[in-house]
C-alpha cells in the first residue's frame, strides 16, 4: 500500500506550476500544492570585515559543531 507524506518545502521564485513538472517529471506522483505563506526577501547586504576579529575568521562561535571555547582549567590534585 503506497503511503502518502507530506512535505513542506521553501523556494526562492519559483511557481507551483514548476515545482510540479519538476517533481512528476522524476516520477513523483503529487497529489495537491499549497501555498502557505509568501514573503519578498530583501537583497542581502555584505558586512564589512570586523578589523578587530582574529585572523581567519575565527570568533570562539560553535562551528560545524567544534567548540572553539577553551576547556575549563581544573585544580591540580596531589598524587599518591
Amino acid at each position: 500500500m503506497p503511503t502518502k507524506r507530506n512535505y513542506l518545502i521553501k523556494v526562492i521564485d519559483a511557481k507551483i506550476v514548476d515545482i510540479k513538472r519538476a517533481l512528476e517529471a522524476k516520477g513523483i506522483k503529487l497529489e495537491s500544492i499549497y501555498e502557505m505563506y509568501k514573503e519578498t526577501q530583501e537583497p542581502e547586504k555584505v558586512a564589512a570585515p570586523d578589523a578587530s576579529a582574529p585572523p581567519g575568521g575565527a570568533t570562539g562561535s560553535v562551528e560545524a559543531g567544534h567548540d572553539k571555547t577553551p576547556a575549563p582549567k581544573t585544580a591540580a590534585t596531589p598524587e599518591g
